[in-house]
């Protein structure tokens, strides 16, 4: 596999698709263990092949999973709404939830910074858990906060051509709840 310039794939990815790779999912996931043990929903806005969700099953399989996209592949794993997530209205979801994970980031992270913002709105969800470009990623959400700040490792992406690419983005972890309470936290998860 190749890599691309970001002008290049531009040309070739007008719905700014990029698939995070399978082992760049399940390091970022582990990350949080302690913290997923809690989860009962995790909403995925911008699901791509949907690997997200299937690690988490395989993983937390009494997790309930609710997987967008604007354009899902015909090889996702699972069901996957052919949704624009921006177009979502109210939800209600009941127990811990977890709003992921690799939006699409649009020019200067506009549009991660708009799917973030849009998944509070509609969802409130306990905990965000998404791979953001570095230019958004100290982004601070009224109520939350920043538990995990990351960054990624060069190629951790795949357009839908196969090729491989690099952007510098960073794996953040917000809160809006308190896991003092539980016991299983990894250390290099930050919490208050």
């Amino acid at each position: 596999m190749s890599s691309h310039s970001f002008s290049s794939r531009m040309k070739k990815n007008h719905l700014d698709q990029f698939y995070t790779i399978e082992k760049c999912v399940e390091n970022a996931v582990d990350q949080i263990d302690g913290i997923l043990q809690h989860v009962t929903t995790t909403i995925d806005s911008s699901a791509g092949t949907n690997y997200f969700c299937k690690y988490l099953k395989s993983k937390y399989p009494n997790i309930k999973t609710i997987s967008y996209d604007i354009d899902p592949p015909i090889n996702c794993e699972g069901q996957v709404h052919k949704q624009d997530f921006l177009k979502l209205s109210k939800s209600q979801t009941n127990g811990v939830t977890l709003l992921g994970f690799n939006p699409p980031f649009g020019y200067r992270g506009v549009q991660a910074k708009k799917f973030i913002e849009h998944g509070i709105k509609v969802f409130y969800p306990d905990i965000i858990f998404m791979i953001v470009p570095n230019m958004i990623s100290q982004s601070r959400y009224s109520g939350y906060d920043l538990i995990l700040h990351e960054k990624l490792r060069a190629n951790s992406f795949v357009i839908p051509d196969g090729t491989t690419f690099s952007f510098k983005c960073t794996l953040v972890c917000h809160s809006r709840i308190s896991f003092d309470a539980f016991t299983s936290i990894p250390p290099n998860v930050q919490t208050k």
